[in-house]
């Protein structure tokens, strides 16, 4: 996917694909605000939006990224713990 990436870069094709990157990023987070803002709890509705977004993003950061440093894991641990 790099290649094809870089390959587009500075053409008209490349000018497409960001173009339609920036229009859904837009939409997206007026979706996202305009849920937030809804007629329902906002805490609930935060609470469905992050964990519909932990359980899509799972498999990418379980199977497909490599796991950190086994050193790191208390640094994650307490940061956790902070937020």
């Amino acid at each position: 996917m790099t290649d094809w990436l870089i390959s587009i870069e500075g053409t008209e094709q490349g000018h497409q694909v960001a173009l339609v990157l920036a229009i859904m990023a837009a939409f997206l987070h007026a979706v996202f605000g305009a849920l937030q803002k809804g007629r329902h709890d906002p805490w609930l509705t935060r609470g469905a939006i992050d964990a519909s977004y932990g359980l899509m993003a799972a498999p990418f950061a379980l199977f497909v990224v490599p796991w950190p440093e086994p050193h790191m894991w208390p640094i994650f641990a307490a940061v956790w713990v902070i937020t």
